[in-house]
């Protein structure tokens, strides 16, 4: 049974009413983003409550309770600023898309969640260290850059805007953006009420450029998969073997044929998790030899 015909892929599954296993983990990361900006609009009171709580201050430092901050940030905008969240979230909605198709869901929760905490870091220290006039930061910005320019490297020729504007490379958009960042650096070292943490944003590109660079790839395992395969190879060492094994001619071609299917529809899935950067050389190999046996059955 291919992996399209069992329930957990199913859009109609009877246990996902809502329908959030086929929805996006970009439009998931959106739909957080703008419930917290609502409900500190909200409920948040004058002083939006929620987004003070939430947002990295630079004197984070010396208040570990709060290191939280280093991720929450990411989530919470100023209300007072609408074009923020919403310039945020299309480019999160256009890149993320883009990027979780070619390299899963995993990959893009994980290197997002990430680049927001990288940012975050080097904004504090920048701010703290060096005393800089930007009290607090809030915003997806750092993260959503980050986003943009790993794609911009990954897919360097793939044009963009071609049904909007005139077809515009990848790479040139990446270029744009970063310039403007280092514009805006320089901007709010003259003019202090530029409130804006084009540092962030650099950071942001940095991360990219670093995960590009060192090829990371961080939608297949943690750092918990490995005492896991220890342990399993350690079992394998005092698990008693049979003194003989048994096969049954007859049905040899059809026992390996059954494996091989159970195989392919496991790395299916894993693909629609995963994505397919998320495959090691042996199970590409695999589902080669899937592809085959289903051609052939069709035949």
């Amino acid at each position: 049974m291919g992996y399209q015909e069992r329930d957990y892929y199913r859009d109609d599954a009877p246990d996902d009413p809502l329908g959030l296993r086929s929805m996006s983990a970009t439009a998931k990361l959106i739909i957080l983003t703008v419930l917290v900006f609502i409900v500190d609009l909200f409920f948040g009171g004058d002083d939006h409550r929620v987004l003070s709580a939430l947002e990295l201050h630079a004197d984070v430092w010396t208040q570990p309770w709060y290191y939280f901050q280093f991720l929450t940030y990411g989530f919470a905008h100023n209300p007072r600023n609408i074009q923020h969240i919403l310039g945020n979230m299309i480019g999160l909605w256009v890149f993320g898309r883009l990027l979780e198709e070619r390299l899963g869901s995993t990959f893009l929760v994980r290197y997002y969640l990430i680049s927001i905490v990288f940012c975050g870091l080097v904004w504090a220290a920048r701010h703290y260290l060096m005393g800089e006039v930007l009290a607090e930061m809030s915003g997806a910005s750092g993260g959503v850059v980050a986003v943009i320019i790993l794609f911009c490297l990954k897919n360097p020729h793939a044009t963009l805007l071609d049904k909007v504007l005139l077809p515009i490379p990848a790479w040139v958009i990446g270029v744009l953006i970063v310039a403007a960042d280092l514009f805006g650096v320089q901007l709010g070292q003259k003019d202090p009420s530029a409130r804006v943490a084009f540092d962030a944003h650099l950071a942001g590109a940095g991360f990219a450029v670093i995960a590009w660079l060192l090829k990371i790839n961080f939608g297949y395992g943690t750092f918990l998969d490995r005492p896991g395969r220890w342990v399993k190879s350690m079992r394998g060492l005092f698990k008693r073997k049979p003194a003989l094994r048994v096969h049954a001619e007859t049905h040899e071609s059809e026992d390996d044929d059954d494996a091989l299917e159970r195989e392919g529809d496991r790395i299916l899935a894993k693909i629609s998790t995963h994505g397919d950067a998320s495959l090691t050389a042996k199970e590409r190999r695999t589902l080669e030899q899937y592809s085959r046996l289903m051609r052939a059955k069709r035949k």
